[in-house]
């Protein structure tokens, strides 16, 4: 496979050595991952006194904005790339944050229609005013969680394992880290573990295909926000309450729901996602050139 836009974002890393595009990055991965929301939060509680223990709050949302701030300021300065190198265009990434919206809400759309319509799960109704105020914040959160781990595992250690290893192992690599940091999700079983691969892959794809971040951010963010506060599903095993519908496993039939870990942990997920992945191959890279 060769993409002229990706060859740019390759082309944006200063070095060639294998430790400057393989070890340093993978460790400086691995820290940021690990220590950095670690350390925001703890810095944050210096200043405020967060509240409650929920998923969604000003406080966790503040925590997951400075995350990714951090984090774009730390890959900058020490592997010297742009914040176009890292896919963070400024031209025409308005258009492409509303592609990466469209796409992701209708992945997951698709994917929430076929479970109900095979039975799977029950929706119902759920939205109530008070819920208003964690939506519109669930929408910043996520939109920039996905950010986060595209920024991570997409615009930085993908491209820089592709410069030192070529694309197809450099997604195979990344797909694999990104899963193994997933694992410990509640819920996890084989079926989510082989669905985030190939989540990872689709992601990886789209990165490839466009070189850009906002695209593939916002398609990531806004598949998890609209699962979880629009259809009422699990995200990775973790429960949001205050939701527009609420999806509901039915007892038997966790192979196709996703059970206890939500929709991606689902056969129509996979069936999905490979269909996504065999598109995307397929597909000419300049009907995606953005």
């Amino acid at each position: 496979m060769s993409n002229i836009i990706f060859k740019k974002r390759e082309a944006g890393i200063p070095f060639s050595s294998q430790n400057r595009l393989i070890i340093i990055p993978l460790i400086l991965s691995l820290i940021m991952v690990i220590f950095a929301p670690l350390f925001i939060g703890a810095s944050m509680m210096l200043i405020f006194s967060p509240s409650g223990t929920s998923l969604i709050s000003v406080y966790s949302t503040s925590e997951m904005i400075l995350t990714v701030l951090f984090t774009l300021f730390i890959f900058t300065k020490v592997s010297k790339v742009s914040l176009t190198d890292l896919g963070l265009k400024t031209t025409g990434a308005f258009s492409k944050i509303v592609i990466g919206i469209v796409c992701g809400f209708l992945a997951i759309s698709i994917v929430a229609f076929v479970i109900n319509m095979l039975g799977g799960v029950t929706t119902e109704y759920h939205f109530q005013p008070q819920y208003l105020k964690t939506l519109l914040l669930g929408l910043v959160f996520f939109a920039f969680q996905g950010t986060y781990e595209e920024l991570v595992y997409r615009s930085y250690l993908m491209t820089h394992f592709s410069k030192a290893m070529g694309i197809k192992w450099s997604i195979v690599m990344t797909s694999i880290l990104f899963t193994g940091l997933h694992v410990l999700n509640p819920g996890m079983t084989l079926m989510p573990v082989i669905n985030l691969m190939i989540a990872s892959v689709v992601f990886s794809l789209i990165y490839y295909k466009s070189g850009s971040l906002w695209l593939v951010g916002f398609a990531h963010g806004i598949w998890n926000y609209s699962q979880g506060f629009i259809y009422g599903s699990l995200v990775s095993g973790n429960p949001i309450d205050e939701t527009i519908f609420r999806s509901l496993p039915l007892s038997g039939n966790d192979f196709i729901s996703g059970g206890s870990f939500g929709f991606e942990g689902g056969i129509v997920t996979t069936v999905v996602g490979l269909i996504l992945i065999t598109t995307l191959i397929i597909l000419p890279s300049k009907q995606v050139k953005l």
